[in-house]
């Protein structure tokens, strides 16, 4: 399937796993358009350093921050599922798993009303 880990069948297990464990098809999308990246830019294996690529280069794509952390999500699930079928080392998957998610900036959107406006309305 995708060059992922190691080139065994614990690698392909764990990612079938993975895809059929998620439930939305965003997430299930997320996941396979992480590990074509992954492949087309050649990467040998997959650690924390690679995430953290993956991340700055969802950045620089001007992808929004709750798309890269669904995409992050999928890559730390992937990673744990690995790690528990022998197709990555725990440590390795421990250092994804730290990864840290892209952080929600700017102001909201949509009119915002004050709590005693909002009450008002409600009753």
């Amino acid at each position: 399937m995708y060059q992922l880990m190691r080139q065994d069948a614990g690698a392909e297990v764990a990612i079938q796993i993975v895809l059929d464990s998620l439930d939305s098809s965003h997430s299930k999308r997320h996941l396979r358009e992480s590990l074509v990246w992954h492949r087309n830019t050649a990467q040998t294996a997959i650690n924390k350093a690679v995430v953290q690529h993956y991340t700055a280069h969802l950045r620089e794509a001007g992808l929004s921050p709750a798309t890269i952390n669904q995409k992050l999500s999928a890559i730390r699930k992937l990673a744990i599922e690995a790690a528990d079928n022998g197709a990555l080392d725990s440590q390795i998957a421990n250092g994804i798993k730290a990864v840290k998610g892209v952080r929600r900036e700017g102001t909201r959107t949509g009119n915002w009303l004050a709590r005693r406006v909002s009450t008002t309305l409600r009753h």
